[in-house]
């Protein structure tokens, strides 16, 4: 009954269908000195569909800008006013709307003339107690609707009216629960300071009491703390929300936030405000570990948990900022440091901590506190800890796991592989201040617990002394070999550059090789996963001897040596993870760099009419196009150095007959796609043997200089031409990717 009532008060009849039932319309002057275009306007703002409702209110202010002064405004106002009441609930936001863009586009309506009308057509007093709850929301939506208008923050009379509004309505709590707190928690959010200053005695009473029994008054006193903290001061006095008595009830007042979003399950404001707070008054230690963690985490109410869950996924980005600020300002107090972070990692979800492998806040952390987070994800790797931990799993991933798919196994496996990754990460960000022992640390941890295994303890090798509380999986091993050489393209990928080398100015490779080599020689206390076998050992050996050769050399051959250097050291350690098709690659590479560095240039820019290219040339450059294949990054780095090596060596003839494969084979691609044009993409390199583009001879030039190695033909009248090639873009499977190189 109340919703035809309503709706015979709110939508009339239109004209054809008063005369049909015979029944007279509700206002008679008014309708009759409308259109019937102007009218269907009402009725379609109140429709379901969103692109009627818009298009409706559109039309409907084009139609009033038209007729400004006429009675087709007084009219608009009082329909969507009463429409504001109308018993079906999905109208009542559409009414509040069309009025908000209506006022905000007539800014000459007085705002306190329409929160008036809105008052006297829905009085509380009057009203009768079946239409109670219209009414209440017709004032709710009204408010709202001054609000979105945009004008509300800036009329102080119409503000203070509709925050007194506001505060009546809150009395009314079973039938609007908190959303009239909230409305004005989000309206005093956009009012000035001064005007804030001006509200806050009359809506926030100085009681701690008051502010700690509701999540309104919670956010409402938030508000005040951080907009007009002086003000509140004076008000309230120094209040400490973080104190012993005060922990308890802000954990209450959170659950109560979290089971009034349960449905929307998002992330009430007040989390992230008593977050900044706690950053604020530096008792985010606290907040975190009796607030959150005993708090919210370790009962059983779900929906506190979605609340933390929401938060984790916010908080991130934010925390990023918090945290590090709060990092940046204890630099002095390493203690503090390590227990911010070692809290953060501390939260898991079935092991996995909640927070990023790569997060920028231990940048911030100092040099102590930086190597005592080390040791503790060092620790927690070989002995997980669970118990230690915070988990937020929720009741249904309880229920839905299998104890013999989700035990303790699982998580330890989750916890370790996020370990190793942030272990690398840390060495890979190269904005944190890190000592060399510490890269070395890492480094050593990550490889010998990716190819090895402790027998016996011994105190000449630190890490066969660190013992695990669960076995090492081979899954896991695959992990940290991974993360191994992940780590190893960040210490090497620019090894001409100094970071890569450590204080001794050895390159980071050669140290590990050593620690490795080390290590094979110690069999009595350490065993390989893989063990070499004989012909492998024999490769290991003579790269070894390789290496001091080249380490005899004087300064200027050690110089042409460098790339050949790394290529060996980087292949000798892929031994450990691939040692067959290692193994080959070193007996052919080291053969290579004897006979590449006994050799002098063979021509010069002037000579050379037939040069000959030695043998091993050819050899090497089929080992540089395998390494330009492989997947890792780090491979064709090196391969793409030593290349620019060897141009020296390379005849104009061979230059063309890796540009001719390289050729074929990209025409191969083409004649599958379109056989005249490859036909005429051969005749192009055809001619490009007499002729070389110039923007190709500029690609060839710069790798050649680099690696000094210009050469020259003798052809065209005995004038110097350097000799020039474009290697293709290989498709997949092919063996280079020339493209990268030159």
């Amino acid at each position: 009954m109340a919703e035809m009532e309503s709706r015979d008060v709110a939508e009339p009849m239109s004209l054809g269908e008063a005369t049909k039932s015979g029944a007279r319309p509700a206002d008679p002057h008014g309708l009759l000195k409308h259109s019937r275009e102007f009218l269907d306007f009402f009725w379609d703002i109140a429709k379901p569909q969103q692109e009627t409702r818009l298009e409706a209110t559109e039309k409907l202010l084009e139609y009033l800008r038209t007729r400004p002064q006429g009675s087709e405004m007084k009219y608009a106002l009082k329909r969507l006013i009463t429409g504001l009441g109308v018993g079906r609930e999905t109208a009542r936001p559409c009414y509040s709307l069309a009025l908000a863009q209506l006022l905000q586009s007539f800014e000459d309506i007085p705002l306190c003339s329409i929160l008036q009308q809105i008052q006297e057509k829905h009085d509380l007093q009057k009203v009768k107690k079946t239409m109670m709850r219209p009414a209440l929301f017709a004032n709710l939506f009204g408010v709202l609707a001054l609000f979105q208008s945009g004008r509300l923050v800036k009329d102080s009379e119409a503000l203070m009216k509709s925050v007194k509004l506001l505060q009546t309505l809150a009395q009314y709590y079973n039938h609007l629960q908190e959303q009239p707190q909230q409305a004005l928690v989000d309206i005093l959010s956009e009012v000035p300071e001064a005007t804030l200053q001006e509200v806050l005695p009359k809506i926030l009473k100085a009681d701690l009491n008051s502010v700690l029994g509701s999540p309104e008054h919670l956010q409402l006193f938030l508000l005040a703390q951080q907009k007009v903290p002086t003000e509140l001061e004076k008000l309230m006095g120094s209040v400490n929300l973080f104190s012993d008595e005060n922990i308890p009830r802000l954990v209450t007042v959170l659950k109560m936030t979290a089971a009034s979003v349960k449905k929307e399950r998002r992330l009430p404001t007040m989390a992230l405000d008593l977050l900044r707070l706690a950053l604020q008054e530096d008792k985010f230690p606290r907040f975190w570990k009796e607030v959150v963690e005993q708090g919210l985490l370790k009962k059983h109410f779900w929906p506190a948990r979605c609340v933390w869950h929401s938060l984790r996924s916010v908080l991130c980005p934010l925390a990023t900022c918090y945290v590090g600020a709060f990092l940046e300002g204890c630099r002095d107090d390493p203690e503090r440091q390590l227990a911010v972070v070692v809290a953060f990692t501390s939260i898991t979800n079935q092991g996995l901590p909640v927070v990023p492998t790569f997060w920028r806040v231990v940048q911030s952390l100092s040099a102590p506190a930086l190597k005592g987070y080390v040791a503790w994800l060092r620790d927690m790797f070989l002995q997980p800890d669970l118990e230690s931990l915070v988990d937020f799993s929720t009741n249904n991933q309880k229920k839905a796991q299998d104890a013999s798919l989700h035990g303790p196994e699982r998580a330890v496996f989750r916890l370790r592989k996020w370990i190793i990754l942030r272990l690398v990460s840390i060495v890979d960000n190269v904005h944190v201040e890190k000592e060399e022992a510490l890269i070395e640390e890492v480094a050593r941890f990550c490889f010998f617990h990716a190819f090895f295994e402790t027998k016996k303890p011994t105190p000449q090798i630190p890490e066969t002394e660190q013992r695990f509380s669960f076995p090492l999986e081979s899954r896991a091993r695959e992990v940290v070999s991974g993360a191994f050489f992940s780590l190893l393209q960040t210490l090497s990928t620019q090894f001409r550059q100094a970071p890569e080398q450590t204080r001794d100015g050895q390159p980071w490779t050669y140290r590990l090789v050593q620690f490795a080599d080390m290590l094979l020689n110690h069999s009595r206390n350490v065993a390989a996963l893989t063990p070499f076998t004989p012909p492998q050992r024999q490769a290991w050996d003579r790269m070894l001897q390789t290496l001091k050769e080249l380490e005899a050399r004087s300064s200027e051959a050690k110089a042409k040596a460098a790339a050949f250097q790394h290529l060996i050291l980087l292949v000798g350690i892929h031994l450990f993870k691939s040692p067959a098709e290692s193994c080959d690659l070193l007996g052919d590479i080291q053969t290579c760099i004897k006979k590449s560095l006994g050799e002098k240039t063979r021509r010069t820019r002037s000579k050379a009419v037939n040069p000959q290219e030695p043998p091993w040339v050819e050899v090497l450059v089929e080992i540089l196009l395998a390494l330009l294949a492989q997947p890792s990054h780090l491979m064709r780095q090196v391969a793409r150095s030593v290349f620019s090596h060897i141009c020296s060596h390379l005849t104009p003839r061979a230059l063309q007959l890796i540009l001719d494969d390289k050729s074929e084979d990209s025409e191969d691609n083409k004649n599958s796609e379109d056989e005249e044009y490859s036909d005429e993409e051969e005749s192009d390199e055809e001619d490009r043997d007499g002729d070389v583009d110039q923007g190709f001879r500029e690609q060839l030039m710069a790798v050649l200089q680099a690696g000094k190695a210009l050469v020259s033909s003798g052809s065209q009248g005995g004038a110097p031409r350097p000799v020039c090639v474009c290697l293709h873009l290989p498709t997949e499977g092919q063996a280079a990717h020339w493209a990268s190189v030159l």
